[in-house]
């Protein structure tokens, strides 16, 4: 995914929301918004970071989250997302990585 805010035709309030939505799936049929299951992996773009959240039926919390930081300017940097859920052993696994740099693990 790429961030853009100049193409094709300039966003002039730019980035100004506390969070935009990227993605989220769940188990729930039908599905609400942040109930357990709801959120079995979700991805936000938060100011200065990409906040990723999943549940844990163990002790019943359904937004487990952590958060990773992105450069400063991320402005039509290439962004590659790799996000998991196992279900049976409920584990997430994610990885981030921006344009050339190392990859993250969350």
């Amino acid at each position: 995914m790429r961030y853009l805010t100049h193409y094709p035709v300039r966003m002039w309030s730019g980035k100004n929301a506390p969070w935009y939505f990227l993605a989220r799936l769940t188990f729930n049929n039908p599905f609400g918004d942040a109930g357990m299951g709801d959120r079995v992996l979700a991805i936000w773009q938060g100011a200065g970071y990409y906040h990723f959240t999943s549940c844990n039926s163990d002790n019943g919390n359904p937004n487990y989250t952590a958060n990773i930081n992105y450069p400063d300017d991320i402005e039509g940097l290439w962004t590659y997302v790799y996000y998991s859920h196992n279900r049976v052993a409920k584990r997430s696994v994610g990885f981030i990585k921006y344009g050339n740099a190392d990859p993250q693990r969350i």
